[in-house]
C-alpha cells in the first residue's frame, strides 16, 4: 500500500499525485490539453480516494468518480472521445478489463454507501485548489473514507 492511500496520510494532494505518477507504466496527456485536464482530475480522483492503478483500482476510481463527484455521467462518458483516453482503453483486453470490474464489486458496494456517507461531493475539476492540503485534511472535510 502506497502512503497516500491510508486514511490518515499526511501527503499533499500534490505529494500524493507525484507517488501515483511514480508507478504508472505511462503518464499521458500533453501539457494545457484537454487530455491533460481530464488525467489530472482522474489521478487526483486516485489519489483522494486511495485508489491504485491495476485494472481493478481503476474500477474503483469510475465509480467514485460517478458515486462521489461533481461530474455527471454523459460529461465522464464523453471524455471517452478524447484520444489519448481512448488509446490508454484501447491498450487493455476486454478480458482483462473483465476481469478488473469483476474482482471490483465487492470494494464498488462500499464505494457507493461510502460516497453516500460524504458531507459534498469531489469537484472533479476542482482539484487544484487542494493541491497543498494534507490528504487527511480533505478526507476530513468531504467525510471520505478510503475502501482498502
Amino acid at each position: 500500500m502506497m502512503n497516500y492511500q491510508q486514511q490518515n496520510s499526511q501527503m499533499t494532494l500534490r505529494e500524493g499525485l507525484a507517488e501515483f505518477r511514480a508507478n504508472l507504466k505511462e503518464v499521458a496527456g500533453g501539457e494545457g490539453s484537454e487530455a491533460q485536464n481530464l488525467f489530472n482530475a482522474h489521478d487526483a480522483v486516485h489519489v483522494v480516494f486511495g485508489c491504485g492503478s491495476d485494472l481493478t483500482h481503476e474500477t474503483l476510481a469510475d465509480v467514485w468518480t460517478l458515486c462521489a463527484s461533481d461530474v455527471k455521467l454523459r460529461n465522464y462518458l464523453g471524455y471517452l472521445n478524447v484520444n489519448e483516453a481512448l488509446e490508454l482503453v484501447k491498450k487493455e483486453s476486454p478480458s482483462a478489463m473483465l476481469l478488473g470490474v469483476i474482482k471490483a464489486l465487492p470494494s464498488a458496494a462500499k464505494v457507493w454507501l461510502r460516497s453516500r456517507k460524504m458531507t459534498k461531493p469531489w469537484p472533479f475539476q476542482g482539484s487544484a485548489e487542494f493541491l497543498d492540503k494534507p490528504l487527511c485534511e480533505i478526507r476530513k472535510r468531504f467525510n471520505i473514507e478510503v475502501v482498502a
